[in-house]
């Protein structure tokens, strides 16, 4: 019966084909099925025709056939090629070849479902870490027995984001990336990954809970991702290493990153510290073994182990990020306990000048900038420090820049403050005493917040001092003010110093905090000495005189005794 279906849908295609060919005055070369055929899109370019049984798409101006296997080299303008075989039609393998890194985003095959029994192998390369190159199967997609997908790029992703369906073992290898974002309710086989990093967006995504799941090995991690927040049914089994252990800040083996599609995704190319951060609740609902110690981390709010924990091994949470986990397992015989676990914060310092490279730091990281970098951008709970060099600057509401090393000067192109100005005042010249910003653009502070301290104890202010915290060149006018501090504005120190904030200070256009007054010192300890010097002298020898007395006092009592 098999065997009948097969030669029929192959005859069927046929002659969908033949006519397609027979349109445009060309006639195809027959070949037997299991021969490689490879996407062109010449047909496309013509007449926007980018439906597979249309031969002149393919290279030969041969149609495929079941069976065949379908390669889809580089291609740069088309790239989105439709099945339109009848549903159901089986492939052998497919193939995503493409030898010019960067010229495009890769593969995108929709239409209707097919199936495969050769596996799926990718050898794109092009894409970076922060925007990896998709290739896209968009139909769903039955696997007919035991079956490989291999990704050779580490910044490369194959991604099925239609149905999987069938009960065949299916083994990813490689470097890149697996997004399984279907339900694959209907999945019952069994998921195992031997490298890189599988990421599901969906409940079912590695079938049910009643499913064999996902085995996550050796150097493959596995992560929760999306744009929306899912509970996760399926079972997992994570052991050994992730597929990066080295660097600052390496793949967590266990990651949840529900966040990851929103409005403040890193900058492609960019030095990334953190993730966007998101306030979503994800629940792992499936039964989760323990192979060995792995990590975690995620920008997920939290990520609550809800089903049961097994395994006589433990789970560290990697620094630097803002998600919580949350074990409250049914079941749990691991070796941690339920309770809520945080990351602690991660710091660097970066020392060389890399001119060219965009920095982005989000939430729980402290970068220390003595070197110099490309546009920089602080994003909620980021602090930046030091005395180094930036292009422009973007402090984001919630975030912090802190110039220098207690305190200093930080250098920056353009810069947009809406987060938090830290300024500390030690003494009265820039970058030794007091904290600035050198600008060499624009300024504009609307909504940005200052928070003035008095570093190391310093008292010795006096009327009239001023400090430029900003030193603006040019003549260009600072844009905006600073939260509840207009110009002419007052605000006090936390000893009674009152200082006042102008966006006209300097050589006309510097933010200038000026010290308005100072606390009156009172007229006790050394004031009343200096202010009453002959009445504090009599006082003292009285005292003397009359300790003497007591002290003589006591003697005789004490012979008396």
């Amino acid at each position: 019966m098999r065997r009948f279906k097969r030669v029929a849908s192959l005859a069927a295609t046929s002659v969908v084909a033949f006519s397609s060919l027979l349109s445009v005055g060309i006639m195809p070369t027959a070949h037997a099925a299991g021969a490689t055929v490879t996407w062109t899109g010449n047909e496309c370019l013509n007449t926007s025709d980018m439906n597979m049984t249309t031969a002149t798409n393919w290279s030969g101006n041969v149609a495929p056939v079941a069976g065949d296997n379908l390669v889809f080299p580089d291609n740069p303008t088309c790239r989105t090629p439709v099945n339109d075989f009848p549903a159901g039609t089986s492939f052998g393998s497919i193939s995503f070849t493409h030898p010019q890194p960067g010229t495009y985003d890769g593969t995108t095959l929709t239409g209707n479902a097919l199936a495969i029994t050769g596996g799926i192998t990718d050898t794109t390369t092009g894409g970076v870490i922060e925007a990896p190159l998709f290739n896209i199967i968009d139909t769903p997609i039955t696997f007919t027995g035991v079956q490989t997908i291999t990704e050779t790029d580490q910044y490369s992703a194959v991604a099925l984001t239609s149905q999987v369906t069938g009960s065949s073992n299916l083994t990813f290898n490689g470097a890149g990336a697996l997004y399984l974002v279907a339900d694959n309710s209907t999945y019952t086989g069994q998921l195992t990954a031997n490298g890189g990093t599988v990421l599901v967006g969906d409940t079912n995504s590695v079938g049910t809970s009643s499913g064999l799941g996902a085995v996550i090995n050796d150097g493959a991690d596995f992560d929760l991702f999306g744009c929306t927040a899912f509970d996760f049914a399926g079972n997992l089994t994570l052991t050994g290493n992730s597929s990066l252990i080295v660097g600052d800040q390496p793949n967590p083996k266990l990651g949840s990153a529900i966040s990851s599609c929103g409005g403040t995704a890193p900058t492609p190319g960019a030095e990334v510290y953190g993730g966007p951060a998101d306030t979503s609740t994800v629940h792992m609902t499936g039964s989760i073994t323990l192979g060995s110690d792995i990590t975690f981390a995620g920008t997920t709010g939290q990520t609550v182990i809800a089903g049961p924990l097994a395994g006589a091994h433990t789970i560290t949470m990697l620094p630097g990020n803002t998600g919580k986990l949350v074990v409250a397992s049914s079941n749990n015989t691991s070796n941690l306990p339920n309770g809520t676990y945080g990351s602690a914060l991660f710091t660097k310092t970066l020392s060389d000048s890399q001119a060219s490279t965009e920095l982005d730091v989000y939430g729980n990281n402290t970068v220390t900038l003595d070197g110099q970098r490309g546009n920089t951008t602080l994003y909620t709970g980021a602090v930046l420090k030091g005395s180094g060099t930036t292009r422009d600057l973007i402090v984001n509401t919630g975030a912090t820049v802190a110039p220098g090393h207690s305190p200093g000067c930080l250098n920056s192109g353009n810069l947009t403050l809406n987060g938090t100005y830290q300024v500390e005042i030690g003494g009265t010249d820039p970058c030794t005493g007091y904290d600035q910003i050198k600008v060499t653009g624009t300024v504009d502070v609307t909504n940005g917040n200052l928070d003035a301290v008095r570093y190391n104890d310093f008292k010795d202010f006096k009327q009239g001092q001023k400090f430029t915290i900003i030193d603006n060149d040019g003549s260009d006018a600072i844009t905006g003010t600073l939260a509840n501090l207009p110009e002419g504005a007052t605000f006090k120190l936390d000893n009674g110093t009152v200082l006042g904030i102008s966006y006209k200070g300097g050589d006309g256009n510097d933010v200038v905090l000026a010290v308005q007054s100072v606390p009156a010192t009172p007229d006790t300890g050394f004031g009343l000495v200096a202010a009453h010097p002959l009445t504090t002298l009599a006082g003292t020898v009285l005292a003397s005189g009359m300790l003497v007395g007591l002290a003589q006092a006591n003697r005789k009592g004490a012979f008396r005794r």
